[in-house]
């Protein structure tokens, strides 16, 4: 991208992401630097370096390849030729580049850095409300809505703009599921495809956007209904990890199926006690989100 004039160069970077050269075969289309690009946005968000070494991006690109594309998982493609689409650029200790992409032993040996052009990130790094747009665009012209909050929680992304200097812990969500045992702890929904899970997130008790740590202590595995339910105030636990049902809940066919059975009952709780959910964070919930009184439990 050639020097930036700000008026017209935040048009032009979202044009250039919603008209990457992906890879398409009739109706088949990869997901690689889409994911990518939303992987560097993390990053820039989390306050990294611009460039950043190959070996440390392929670990997390490969998982989200793994996740959201059901071919084999080739992150050194998008890495490379990124660059073709004007926003990235590559460096290694080498002085001249191939024109194909280097095996990955050569990406690796030979120290290949990638990451936005000086120009994006400059535009990026201190412009959070500009950042978030590009995510939000990003995830509109790429994905269906239903992967965006899956998405954002795998690559550790945040959409708040009043976050400050604080950054998003990539290792949140995880920690969280496998303290639960990849379970929901209301309903134990665990579905799967290819080993991979999917519409279960690490919600926080105490919400992040309100200063909640990103600790197991602060979490819950929970479905993706329960999820939104739980943020919702439709239930919370209580400090002795029972379900308590708001009595402002109502529903149809499936309410007694899907909450009512649910009250006054135990939550499926960590594999260890010392992952236990916070008692201070869940009296936060209760006080804070809650929709009260719960319903009287039998």
């Amino acid at each position: 991208m050639s020097n930036i004039d700000t008026k017209t160069s935040i048009q032009d970077l979202k044009d250039r992401i919603t008209s990457l050269k992906t890879w398409k075969k009739g109706n088949e289309r990869a997901p690689h630097k889409p994911l990518l690009v939303l992987l560097s946005l993390a990053n820039i968000q989390q306050g990294r370096e611009r460039m950043i070494l190959y070996e440390e991006l392929e670990g997390p690109l490969k998982d989200l390849l793994r996740v959201f594309h059901n071919k084999t998982a080739n992150a050194s493609y998008p890495f490379y030729y990124l660059q073709n689409d004007q926003i990235w650029e590559v460096s290694s200790k080498e002085s001249r580049h191939e024109r194909n992409v280097p095996n990955i032993s050569a990406l690796i040996s030979n120290e290949y850095k990638g990451g936005f052009t000086e120009e994006v990130y400059e535009l990026l790094k201190n412009n959070d409300s500009l950042l978030i747009q590009l995510v939000d665009h990003t995830l509109e012209h790429y994905f269906p809505s239903g992967l965006h909050p899956e998405i954002l929680d795998l690559i550790g992304l945040s959409m708040d703009t009043k976050s400050g200097d604080r950054n998003r812990d990539r290792n949140f969500r995880d920690e969280v599921l496998n303290a639960y045992g990849w379970k929901c702890s209301i309903c134990e929904f665990d579905m799967g495809v290819g080993g991979k899970p999917f519409g279960l997130d690490a919600a926080h008790i105490h919400w992040w956007c309100e200063n909640g740590p990103d600790e197991v202590t602060n979490g819950l595995a929970l479905c993706a209904n329960h999820h939104r339910a739980f943020d919702f105030g439709a239930f919370t636990v209580s400090e002795d990890h029972i379900v308590l049902v708001s009595g402002k809940l109502h529903g149809g066919l499936l309410f007694q199926q899907y909450m009512g059975n649910h009250n006054g009952s135990a939550i499926r709780l960590p594999h260890s006690s010392s992952m236990y959910p916070s008692e201070k964070r869940l009296r936060w919930h209760k006080n804070n989100v809650f929709k009260g009184p719960a319903v009287e439990i039998p």
